[in-house]
């Protein structure tokens, strides 16, 4: 158990020498029902969407178009069949990038604007009081002795860092809520809260800032959605020209859907509004949205740096944000915009000198921030160390690790053999099965030759429009589909419950994309089985495998250990061999 009360260690250095060690109050009322939508159509609205949906038709061809060239080898250049081939995460995120382009209308001088977002003058702006405590311990957790509160943790697998941590909780109940919550919870089956459920509600509903390291399916979305929407429900109504309170930036599209249909389970019956803010989806729709009043926007930093520039949003009202997949962001080049939407958040947002200057102050609050990543690289330690406002560190499990409740099987085998082994693996198995390859015209002929063999499959990757996408993964949610071939657009941050197997036909390229493929099932308590079949062109990953199925007390595969990958990590300058010492005898 890390001290938590260390006083002459700089928390987050001491988190991340963790991290590096082992890869880690008034009751909120009820929003009166203000958002109802009109049965009749607007129809100045009605046209904007329509032009809007013309303008996207001729933007996805642009994209389409965008692709070709992106993936197009450079003219002279020597392209290797594996170069040709592969083209997962890049792929993704290369499309993605093409299709905002062709997507966003031109905004002149953007870096300009994002400069004057960071350099806002908050003191010429009259922001109004908040008030972010809203926790009362609960009596059975209060009468908890120190020595019960670390056995609990424990059992939880949860470590903290951090001045006053509050305590776990126990049940949703225990949190202070409110009925009308409580029941809405209740209502969408969430019977217990899981183990980042259950310390960081409290910590969020207490006013503190948090940075959250989590196990894949760990719950980790209502862990700041509740919260939020107890700190939303507290401040006045949103006035006309008022703009988010909540805010939440994920890198993808995807993510901010899974947010999204999350966050609206619960607001819809506290008469809060909701309002997704990413490309990909009718930005006249969007822009609408946050014209009508939204308490909460979920987006990615590009759209939204769009809506603010185009005015139709602004950030004056926003005092409770959340940075999901930090670290992804960075690793996509949002850092400019994440750094620039922080920055133009009020005042009250800024990091203080004085970590405890509002303490008594009754008239000025910081804002509250969540944030989620996966890792610490140095651009999520600079935005930690600017923006967190003596945050609690909270780790569920090891940092970077799947759940253990994932058996982990491995398939040796030529290339030739893979597809009759997959055959076998998928009538043996239970569905829903995701399927993942490297690329996505591998995909596209994998999903064809399964199909073929009768079973009923679908295919998602990132050639295929929003629509596509969203309908593949909405009928594999439903059961329409037993299996889902896919690329690596499904391994990040893609919520889809109850998957029985994941099977890697492709072996990924690195241990990261690896975890997050395998983390689709074994999801939020549940076992399941993750298979990947290694080929002799697959030993790039032995060395990383090792470590990791050994630091999670899995067996490793003995083809792996006798294999000389597995003995050094794959880029390390190998070992010099020792220096030989001639003498010369002289006379």
């Amino acid at each position: 158990m890390i001290s938590e009360n260390a006083e002459d260690v700089d928390p987050l250095d001491a988190f991340m020498s963790g991290m590096a060690k082992k890869t880690a109050t008034s009751k909120p009322k009820q929003k009166i029902d203000r958002f109802d939508e009109d049965d009749e159509d607007d129809p100045a609205a009605a046209y904007m969407i329509a032009l809007d949906e013309k303008k996207a038709a001729a933007a996805a061809l642009e994209a389409k178009k965008a692709q070709s060239a992106l993936l197009a080898p450079v003219a002279g250049a020597a392209e290797t069949a594996a170069d040709a081939e592969y083209d997962s995460d890049e792929e993704v995120y290369a499309l993605a990038r093409a299709s905002d382009a062709a997507d966003r209308p031109v905004i002149p001088n953007l870096k300009t604007f994002m400069a004057e977002l960071a350099g806002m003058d908050h003191s010429t702006v009259q922001y109004q009081p908040f008030e972010k405590v809203f926790y009362d311990e609960d009596p059975e957790i209060f009468a908890m002795t120190e020595t019960e509160v670390v056995q609990y943790r424990r059992q939880l697998d949860v470590r903290v860092m951090g001045d006053d941590v509050p305590r776990p909780i126990k049940t949703f109940a225990q949190c202070g809520l409110g009925d009308d919550l409580l029941k809405d919870i209740e209502r969408h089956g969430y019977t217990a809260p899981t183990p980042i459920q259950c310390q960081a509600l409290p910590t969020a509903l207490s006013g503190r800032d948090v940075l959250g390291i989590a196990k894949t399916g760990s719950g980790k979305t209502a862990a700041f959605l509740l919260p939020m929407l107890a700190h939303i429900l507290d401040q006045p109504e949103l006035e006309e020209k008022d703009g988010p309170i909540g805010v939440v930036l994920a890198p993808t599209r995807e993510l901010c859907q899974q947010t999204l249909t999350e966050a609206r389970k619960f607001s819809k019956a506290c008469g809060v509004a909701v309002a997704g803010v990413y490309g990909g989806a009718s930005k006249n729709e969007q822009r609408l949205d946050l014209l009508r009043g939204a308490e909460i926007a979920v987006g990615t930093p590009g759209r939204l740096i769009d809506m603010l520039k185009t005015k139709a949003t602004n950030l004056r009202r926003a005092t409770y944000l959340v940075l999901d997949e930090a670290d992804r962001m960075i690793d996509m080049g949002f850092e400019p915009q994440v750094q620039a939407i922080l920055d133009a958040m009020p005042a009250g947002s800024m990091k203080p000198e004085d970590d405890l200057s509002e303490v008594g102050n009754t008239d000025f609050r910081y804002r509250q921030t969540f944030m989620f990543s996966a890792t610490m690289p140095p651009a999520v330690e600079r935005i930690t160390r600017k923006y967190l406002r003596r945050p609690a560190y909270v780790t569920i499990g090891e940092a970077g690790q799947t759940a253990t409740s994932v058996t982990q099987n491995f398939v040796f085998c030529s290339e030739t053999q893979k597809k009759d082994r997959l055959y076998e693996l998928l009538r043996r198995e239970k569905p829903p099965i995701m399927v993942f390859v490297n690329a996505r015209k591998s995909a596209d002929v994998l999903y064809k030759d399964v199909a073929r063999q009768g079973f009923k499959a679908t295919v998602l990757h990132g050639g295929k429009t929003q629509d596509g996408r969203e309908q593949a993964l909405d009928d594999f949610k439903d059961g329409v589909y037993d299996i889902l071939v896919c690329t690596d657009v499904a391994g990040r941050g893609i919520d889809i419950s109850g998957v029985e197997h994941v099977i890697n036909f492709d072996c990924p390229k690195n241990i990261e994309d690896y975890t997050h493929r395998i983390g689709r099932t074994g999801r939020a308590g549940k076992t399941g089985i993750a298979t990947t079949m290694l080929t002799s062109d697959d030993t790039h990953i032995y060395y990383d495998l090792k470590e990791k199925l050994t630091d999670q007390d899995q067996a490793v595969p003995r083809e792996i250990l006798a294999h000389p990958a597995s003995r050094e990590k794959p880029g390390a300058v190998p070992a010099k061999a020792p220096r030989t010492t001639i003498q010369y005898l002289r006379d």
